[in-house]
Protein backbone atom coordinates (compact mmCIF):
# COMPACT_ATOMS: atom_id res chain seq x y z
CA UNK A 1 0.00 0.00 0.00
CA UNK A 2 1.28 3.48 -0.94
CA UNK A 3 0.30 6.43 1.23
CA UNK A 4 0.75 10.20 1.05
CA UNK A 5 1.20 10.99 4.75
CA UNK A 6 0.15 14.64 5.10
CA UNK A 7 1.56 15.85 8.40
CA UNK A 8 1.17 19.58 7.85
CA UNK A 9 3.17 21.61 10.37
CA UNK A 10 6.34 19.82 11.45
CA UNK A 11 7.01 20.90 15.01
CA UNK A 12 10.37 21.15 16.76
CA UNK A 13 8.97 18.95 19.55
CA UNK A 14 6.85 15.80 19.48
CA UNK A 15 3.31 16.42 20.69
CA UNK A 16 0.49 13.94 21.36
CA UNK A 17 -0.65 14.01 17.70
CA UNK A 18 2.83 13.12 16.46
CA UNK A 19 3.18 10.44 19.11
CA UNK A 20 -0.14 8.86 18.15
CA UNK A 21 0.61 8.70 14.43
CA UNK A 22 4.29 7.79 14.77
CA UNK A 23 3.38 4.89 17.07
CA UNK A 24 0.70 3.56 14.71
CA UNK A 25 2.75 3.75 11.52
CA UNK A 26 5.87 2.29 13.14
CA UNK A 27 3.83 -0.88 13.76
CA UNK A 28 2.82 -1.25 10.08
CA UNK A 29 5.85 0.32 8.38
CA UNK A 30 6.76 -2.96 6.65
CA UNK A 31 3.33 -3.16 5.01
CA UNK A 32 3.19 0.35 3.53
CA UNK A 33 5.26 2.82 1.54
CA UNK A 34 5.05 6.43 2.73
CA UNK A 35 5.60 9.75 1.00
CA UNK A 36 5.45 12.44 3.70
CA UNK A 37 4.26 16.03 3.22
CA UNK A 38 5.05 18.62 5.87
CA UNK A 39 6.27 22.18 6.30
CA UNK A 40 8.06 24.19 8.96
CA UNK A 41 6.86 27.46 10.47
CA UNK A 42 7.84 29.15 13.73
CA UNK A 43 4.35 30.22 14.80
CA UNK A 44 0.79 30.81 13.65
CA UNK A 45 0.88 33.63 11.11
CA UNK A 46 0.72 34.56 7.45
CA UNK A 47 3.74 32.46 6.44
CA UNK A 48 2.26 29.37 8.07
CA UNK A 49 -1.13 30.02 6.47
CA UNK A 50 0.50 30.39 3.03
CA UNK A 51 2.42 27.14 3.42
CA UNK A 52 -0.61 25.21 4.68
CA UNK A 53 -3.29 26.50 2.32
CA UNK A 54 -1.30 27.26 -0.85
CA UNK A 55 1.99 25.37 -1.07
CA UNK A 56 0.83 22.12 0.58
CA UNK A 57 -2.37 21.60 -1.47
CA UNK A 58 -0.49 22.52 -4.67
CA UNK A 59 2.03 19.75 -4.02
CA UNK A 60 -0.76 17.28 -3.29
CA UNK A 61 -2.76 18.25 -6.38
CA UNK A 62 0.11 17.45 -8.73
CA UNK A 63 1.03 14.12 -7.08
CA UNK A 64 -0.93 11.17 -8.53
CA UNK A 65 1.56 8.44 -7.70
CA UNK A 66 0.12 7.29 -4.38
CA UNK A 67 -3.08 5.36 -3.70
CA UNK A 68 -4.22 7.07 -0.51
CA UNK A 69 -3.89 10.49 1.12
CA UNK A 70 -3.77 10.32 4.92
CA UNK A 71 -4.16 13.65 6.74
CA UNK A 72 -2.84 13.60 10.30
CA UNK A 73 -4.62 16.67 11.62
CA UNK A 74 -8.19 18.07 11.39
CA UNK A 75 -6.65 21.52 10.70
CA UNK A 76 -5.91 20.13 7.21
CA UNK A 77 -9.59 19.59 6.36
CA UNK A 78 -9.71 22.40 3.80
CA UNK A 79 -6.86 20.72 1.87
CA UNK A 80 -9.15 17.78 1.06
CA UNK A 81 -10.78 19.97 -1.62
CA UNK A 82 -7.56 20.13 -3.66
CA UNK A 83 -6.41 16.56 -3.24
CA UNK A 84 -7.18 13.89 -5.87
CA UNK A 85 -7.64 10.24 -4.94
CA UNK A 86 -8.87 8.58 -1.78
CA UNK A 87 -8.69 10.61 1.40
CA UNK A 88 -8.58 9.80 5.12
CA UNK A 89 -8.33 12.41 7.89
CA UNK A 90 -7.74 12.01 11.62
CA UNK A 91 -9.90 14.06 14.00
CA UNK A 92 -8.93 13.73 17.67
CA UNK A 93 -11.67 15.91 19.10
CA UNK A 94 -13.79 18.98 18.35
CA UNK A 95 -12.38 21.28 21.00
CA UNK A 96 -11.72 24.90 20.02
CA UNK A 97 -12.28 28.23 21.72
CA UNK A 98 -12.77 31.70 20.30
CA UNK A 99 -10.39 33.67 22.53
CA UNK A 100 -7.04 35.45 22.64
CA UNK A 101 -5.35 37.68 20.05
CA UNK A 102 -6.62 38.54 16.57
CA UNK A 103 -4.47 35.78 15.04
CA UNK A 104 -5.78 33.25 17.60
CA UNK A 105 -9.36 34.22 16.72
CA UNK A 106 -8.52 33.80 13.04
CA UNK A 107 -7.13 30.38 13.91
CA UNK A 108 -10.43 29.51 15.60
CA UNK A 109 -12.50 30.40 12.51
CA UNK A 110 -10.12 28.44 10.26
CA UNK A 111 -10.50 25.47 12.60
CA UNK A 112 -14.30 25.56 12.23
CA UNK A 113 -13.98 25.76 8.43
CA UNK A 114 -11.53 22.85 8.36
CA UNK A 115 -13.87 20.74 10.49
CA UNK A 116 -16.71 21.25 8.00
CA UNK A 117 -14.59 20.08 5.07
CA UNK A 118 -13.55 16.88 6.86
CA UNK A 119 -16.80 15.43 5.51
CA UNK A 120 -15.11 15.32 2.09
CA UNK A 121 -12.90 12.47 3.32
CA UNK A 122 -13.62 8.86 2.39
CA UNK A 123 -13.09 8.02 6.06
CA UNK A 124 -12.62 9.95 9.31
CA UNK A 125 -10.47 8.30 11.96
CA UNK A 126 -11.02 9.34 15.58
CA UNK A 127 -9.69 8.17 18.93
CA UNK A 128 -12.67 7.47 21.20
CA UNK A 129 -16.39 6.77 21.20
CA UNK A 130 -16.94 10.18 22.78
CA UNK A 131 -15.14 11.95 19.92
CA UNK A 132 -17.02 9.86 17.37
CA UNK A 133 -20.39 10.88 18.80
CA UNK A 134 -19.32 14.54 18.88
CA UNK A 135 -18.32 14.40 15.20
CA UNK A 136 -21.65 12.76 14.28
CA UNK A 137 -23.55 15.37 16.28
CA UNK A 138 -21.74 18.45 14.95
CA UNK A 139 -20.82 17.42 11.39
CA UNK A 140 -23.76 15.11 10.59
CA UNK A 141 -21.49 12.46 9.10
CA UNK A 142 -21.30 8.76 10.00
CA UNK A 143 -18.28 7.64 7.99
CA UNK A 144 -16.13 7.34 11.11
CA UNK A 145 -13.91 4.64 12.61
CA UNK A 146 -12.30 4.56 16.07
CA UNK A 147 -8.60 3.74 16.41
CA UNK A 148 -7.67 4.12 20.07
CA UNK A 149 -4.35 5.55 21.20
CA UNK A 150 -2.34 3.22 23.43
CA UNK A 151 0.87 2.99 25.42
CA UNK A 152 4.17 1.26 24.86
CA UNK A 153 4.10 -1.56 27.40
CA UNK A 154 7.83 -2.16 27.05
CA UNK A 155 8.41 1.39 28.36
CA UNK A 156 5.40 2.15 30.56
CA UNK A 157 5.65 -0.56 33.18
CA UNK A 158 6.48 -1.16 36.82
CA UNK A 159 10.18 -0.99 37.52
CA UNK A 160 12.69 -0.43 40.30
CA UNK A 161 13.65 3.23 40.62
CA UNK A 162 16.53 4.88 42.41
CA UNK A 163 14.27 7.45 44.05
CA UNK A 164 17.06 9.41 45.76
CA UNK A 165 18.96 9.82 42.50
CA UNK A 166 15.83 10.89 40.59
CA UNK A 167 14.80 13.45 43.21
CA UNK A 168 18.33 14.84 43.38
CA UNK A 169 18.45 15.24 39.57
CA UNK A 170 15.36 17.49 39.66
CA UNK A 171 16.14 19.19 43.01
CA UNK A 172 13.09 17.72 44.74
CA UNK A 173 12.72 16.94 48.47
CA UNK A 174 12.44 13.32 49.58
CA UNK A 175 8.69 13.28 50.19
CA UNK A 176 5.63 11.38 48.98
CA UNK A 177 4.56 12.60 45.54
CA UNK A 178 1.26 13.59 43.96
CA UNK A 179 1.85 13.54 40.19
CA UNK A 180 0.14 15.27 37.28
CA UNK A 181 1.31 15.05 33.66
CA UNK A 182 -0.09 17.44 31.06
CA UNK A 183 -0.64 21.07 30.15
CA UNK A 184 -2.08 23.95 32.15
CA UNK A 185 -5.08 24.79 29.99
CA UNK A 186 -8.27 25.75 31.84
CA UNK A 187 -9.88 22.36 31.19
CA UNK A 188 -7.07 20.58 33.04
CA UNK A 189 -7.80 22.22 36.44
CA UNK A 190 -4.19 22.24 37.62
CA UNK A 191 -5.01 25.15 39.95
CA UNK A 192 -7.41 22.88 41.87
CA UNK A 193 -4.55 20.47 42.64
CA UNK A 194 -2.36 23.38 43.78
CA UNK A 195 -5.14 24.60 46.10
CA UNK A 196 -5.55 21.07 47.47
CA UNK A 197 -1.87 21.12 48.45
CA UNK A 198 -2.64 23.78 51.06
CA UNK A 199 -4.96 21.21 52.72
CA UNK A 200 -2.66 18.19 52.40
CA UNK A 201 0.30 17.46 54.65
CA UNK A 202 3.68 15.72 54.24
CA UNK A 203 3.47 15.40 50.47
CA UNK A 204 4.70 17.32 47.40
CA UNK A 205 3.01 17.97 44.06
CA UNK A 206 5.04 17.43 40.87
CA UNK A 207 3.54 18.78 37.65
CA UNK A 208 5.27 17.58 34.46
CA UNK A 209 4.74 19.07 31.00
CA UNK A 210 4.63 22.32 29.02
CA UNK A 211 1.94 24.85 29.90
CA UNK A 212 0.36 25.65 26.46
CA UNK A 213 -1.21 28.64 28.18
CA UNK A 214 1.24 31.30 29.38
CA UNK A 215 -1.45 33.24 31.24
CA UNK A 216 -2.43 30.16 33.26
CA UNK A 217 1.23 29.40 34.01
CA UNK A 218 1.59 32.92 35.39
CA UNK A 219 -1.57 32.50 37.50
CA UNK A 220 -0.43 29.13 38.82
CA UNK A 221 2.97 30.51 39.85
CA UNK A 222 1.21 33.41 41.63
CA UNK A 223 -1.12 30.93 43.36
CA UNK A 224 1.84 28.84 44.55
CA UNK A 225 3.43 31.98 45.99
CA UNK A 226 0.17 33.20 47.54
CA UNK A 227 -0.39 29.86 49.31
CA UNK A 228 3.32 29.69 50.31
CA UNK A 229 3.78 26.38 48.53
CA UNK A 230 7.11 27.12 46.82
CA UNK A 231 8.77 24.23 48.66
CA UNK A 232 5.93 21.79 48.03
CA UNK A 233 4.78 22.39 44.43
CA UNK A 234 7.21 21.83 41.56
CA UNK A 235 6.73 22.39 37.82
CA UNK A 236 9.02 20.40 35.52
CA UNK A 237 9.09 20.71 31.73
CA UNK A 238 12.17 19.02 30.30
CA UNK A 239 11.66 15.49 31.59
CA UNK A 240 12.79 12.63 29.35
CA UNK A 241 10.51 9.64 28.85
CA UNK A 242 12.68 7.35 30.99
CA UNK A 243 12.46 9.74 33.94
CA UNK A 244 8.74 10.30 33.35
CA UNK A 245 8.17 6.55 33.74
CA UNK A 246 10.27 6.66 36.92
CA UNK A 247 8.06 9.43 38.31
CA UNK A 248 4.95 7.36 37.54
CA UNK A 249 6.54 4.51 39.50
CA UNK A 250 7.50 6.48 42.61
CA UNK A 251 4.37 8.67 42.82
CA UNK A 252 1.86 7.71 45.49
CA UNK A 253 -1.08 8.93 43.42
CA UNK A 254 -1.72 10.39 39.97
CA UNK A 255 -4.33 13.18 39.89
CA UNK A 256 -5.92 14.15 36.55
CA UNK A 257 -8.97 16.42 37.10
CA UNK A 258 -9.54 17.23 33.42
CA UNK A 259 -13.02 18.06 32.14
CA UNK A 260 -12.22 17.51 28.45
CA UNK A 261 -10.09 14.88 26.70
CA UNK A 262 -10.30 13.41 23.23
CA UNK A 263 -8.80 10.31 24.88
CA UNK A 264 -6.45 10.93 27.82
CA UNK A 265 -3.21 8.92 27.73
CA UNK A 266 -1.52 10.07 31.01
CA UNK A 267 -3.95 8.19 33.33
CA UNK A 268 -3.32 5.05 31.27
CA UNK A 269 0.46 5.49 31.50
CA UNK A 270 0.17 5.93 35.27
CA UNK A 271 -1.90 2.75 35.60
CA UNK A 272 0.61 0.74 33.55
CA UNK A 273 3.33 1.83 36.00
CA UNK A 274 1.31 0.78 39.04
CA UNK A 275 0.28 4.25 40.18
CA UNK A 276 -3.27 4.73 41.57
CA UNK A 277 -5.30 7.24 39.55
CA UNK A 278 -7.80 9.90 40.58
CA UNK A 279 -9.63 11.49 37.65
CA UNK A 280 -13.07 12.39 36.27
CA UNK A 281 -15.61 10.64 34.06
CA UNK A 282 -15.86 13.68 31.79
CA UNK A 283 -15.90 13.23 28.00
CA UNK A 284 -13.74 10.24 26.96
CA UNK A 285 -12.09 9.53 30.30
CA UNK A 286 -14.79 7.04 31.33
CA UNK A 287 -13.81 4.90 28.30
CA UNK A 288 -10.13 5.11 29.18
CA UNK A 289 -10.09 4.41 32.93
CA UNK A 290 -13.20 2.24 33.27
CA UNK A 291 -13.65 1.20 36.90
CA UNK A 292 -9.91 1.26 37.61
CA UNK A 293 -9.73 4.80 39.03
CA UNK A 294 -11.26 6.92 41.77
CA UNK A 295 -13.71 9.33 40.15
CA UNK A 296 -14.08 12.88 41.48
CA UNK A 297 -17.71 13.80 42.18
CA UNK A 298 -16.86 17.49 42.20
CA UNK A 299 -13.79 19.15 40.76
CA UNK A 300 -12.53 21.29 43.62
CA UNK A 301 -9.69 21.28 46.15
CA UNK A 302 -11.77 19.75 48.96
CA UNK A 303 -12.86 16.77 46.85
CA UNK A 304 -9.30 16.23 45.55
CA UNK A 305 -7.93 16.41 49.11
CA UNK A 306 -10.49 13.88 50.34
CA UNK A 307 -9.75 11.35 47.59
CA UNK A 308 -5.95 11.76 47.82
CA UNK A 309 -6.12 11.09 51.56
CA UNK A 310 -8.17 7.94 50.88
CA UNK A 311 -5.47 6.56 48.60
CA UNK A 312 -2.66 7.51 51.00
CA UNK A 313 -4.28 6.10 54.13
CA UNK A 314 -6.21 3.05 52.85
CA UNK A 315 -3.67 0.37 51.93
CA UNK A 316 -6.32 -2.08 50.71
CA UNK A 317 -7.91 0.52 48.41
CA UNK A 318 -4.49 1.39 47.04
CA UNK A 319 -3.75 -2.27 46.23
CA UNK A 320 -7.14 -2.66 44.49
CA UNK A 321 -6.54 0.46 42.36
CA UNK A 322 -3.06 -0.74 41.36
CA UNK A 323 -4.34 -4.19 40.40
CA UNK A 324 -7.30 -2.84 38.43
CA UNK A 325 -5.13 -0.19 36.79
CA UNK A 326 -2.57 -2.71 35.53
CA UNK A 327 -5.35 -4.85 34.07
CA UNK A 328 -7.08 -1.86 32.46
CA UNK A 329 -3.87 -0.60 30.81
CA UNK A 330 -3.45 -3.94 29.04
CA UNK A 331 -6.66 -3.29 27.06
CA UNK A 332 -4.75 -0.82 24.90
CA UNK A 333 -1.77 -1.64 22.68
CA UNK A 334 -0.27 0.07 19.64
CA UNK A 335 -0.03 -3.24 17.81
CA UNK A 336 -3.76 -3.89 18.15
CA UNK A 337 -4.66 -0.32 17.15
CA UNK A 338 -2.26 -0.37 14.17
CA UNK A 339 -3.73 -3.64 12.90
CA UNK A 340 -7.20 -2.10 13.04
CA UNK A 341 -6.01 0.99 11.15
CA UNK A 342 -4.33 -1.11 8.44
CA UNK A 343 -7.55 -3.09 7.95
CA UNK A 344 -9.58 0.14 7.64
CA UNK A 345 -7.19 1.61 5.07
CA UNK A 346 -7.21 -1.59 3.02
CA UNK A 347 -11.00 -1.49 2.78
CA UNK A 348 -11.25 2.08 1.48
Amino acid sequence: MKINLVRGLKREYINSIDKYNNSLFSEIKNKIKINEYSYKAKQFGLIRLFKQYVILPTKLFFNYSYELNYFLDPSLGLNLLFCPGKKVIVCYDLNAKKEGSLMQKLGYFLTIINWRYMKKADKIITISEYSKQEIIKKLKTYNIEIVNPAINHSIHKQKKVNKKSLLKKYNLPDKKIILYVGTEQNRKNVDKIIKAMSLLKDIIFVKIGVHQNSENRKKNLELIKELKLEKRVFILENVCEEDLVSFYNIAKVFVFPSVFEGFGIPPLEAMACGCPVITTHKTSLKEVVGDAAIILRDINEKEITKEVNKVLKNKKLREILIKKGLKNAKRFSWKKSAEKLYKILNNI
